[in-house]
């Protein structure tokens, strides 16, 4: 089994909520919703994605099976919501920007600058879950093939009417069609490639924290008209 080694550290948040302001009129303080609303999924998605790294470096997929069917249904669970929350940000980058061609001027350019922000930090941990993705696929599409090479059970020839009789030709499992390429296939052995998978998402943090950090050093001023 793998050594589950030190549990990714959750970074510090550079990016916080935007405060309402209690004046805004409508229409600003639907901007703030949408760019609160798009924050939050990024945040999340920074959660996630450290579950993601420790989980996969406490998985056992060689020689521990509750750990193996366990972790993996975890990290298929993972996948759902780290994919979820980054469409759900991308969502409201979308109408941000928007928003940004209406407004022009120095605001619409704070808001364009914290939109394109968010949507990198966003698309890198959407990024996150499609690599993850495919590393599961990969992993079933492994356990198929083994399955399909093992040799058949003895089989016993049927005769006259006997309805339980098999024929001269024994069932075997289909070879299963193979998934997109993992990026990790080249690591080895299954727990290899988990820790391979595991270490590159957290060298993939830091980028996210600098396009959000970037975000947060424009997104007072993006929404500088509502208050």
């Amino acid at each position: 089994m793998i050594a589950a080694g030190t549990p990714a550290p959750a970074p510090t948040p550079v990016l916080k909520q935007i405060g309402r302001s209690a004046g805004a009129a409508a229409v600003c303080g639907n901007l703030v919703v949408h760019a609160n609303s798009a924050i939050d999924a990024a945040l999340r998605d920074d959660v996630l994605v450290g579950r993601v790294v420790t989980r996969l470096r406490e998985i056992d997929l060689e020689n521990n099976a509750v750990s193996k069917r366990g972790g993996l249904s975890d990290l298929n669970r993972l996948v759902v919501e780290l994919s979820g929350e980054s469409l759900r940000g991308e969502s409201e980058v979308k109408r941000l920007r928007e928003a940004a061609e209406r407004n022009g001027g120095a605001a619409g350019s704070d808001l364009r600058t914290f939109a394109d922000a968010l949507a990198g930090a966003l698309g890198r941990q959407h990024k996150i879950g499609t690599d993850l993705n495919n590393f599961l696929a990969y992993i079933d599409y492994r356990d198929m093939r083994e399955i399909s090479q093992q040799p058949p059970p003895p089989q016993r020839r049927g005769s006259g009417n006997d309805p339980f009789g098999v024929g001269p030709f024994p069932f075997t499992a289909p070879t299963p069609t193979a998934p997109p390429g993992s990026p990790y296939a080249g690591a080895g052995s299954p727990n290899r490639m988990a820790l391979a998978a595991a270490n590159d998402f957290e060298s993939r943090v830091a980028e996210i924290q600098g396009d959000e950090a970037k975000a947060a050093g424009h997104s007072e001023a993006a929404v500088s008209g509502c208050s």
